[in-house]
C-alpha cells in the first residue's frame, strides 16, 4: 500500500495505458493476420478457376470439336 501511495497517479495511469495498448495492438494484429490469410486463400481459389477451365477444355471439349470437323 505504501508503494501505491508513493507512486504518482499519472505514472499508474501511463502504465495501465501502455499495457492496454500492447494488448489492443496484439488483438488487432491477430485479427489482421486472420483476414489476410483468408483473403489470400480466396484469391488463390478464384485465380485457379480459369486455369482449371483451360485444362477441362483441352482434355474434353477440344477433342470433340476436332472429331466433328474431320
Amino acid at each position: 500500500m505504501n508503494f501505491l501511495l508513493e507512486v504518482d497517479s499519472k505514472e499508474i495511469e501511463l502504465a495501465i495505458k501502455d499495457k492496454l495498448m500492447v494488448w489492443y495492438e496484439a488483438l488487432l494484429d491477430s485479427q489482421y493476420q486472420s483476414m489476410i490469410k483468408a483473403l489470400l486463400i480466396l484469391l488463390l481459389c478464384l485465380m485457379s478457376v480459369p486455369l482449371i477451365e483451360y485444362f477441362i477444355y483441352k482434355k474434353w471439349v477440344e477433342p470433340k470439336f476436332i472429331k466433328k470437323s474431320l
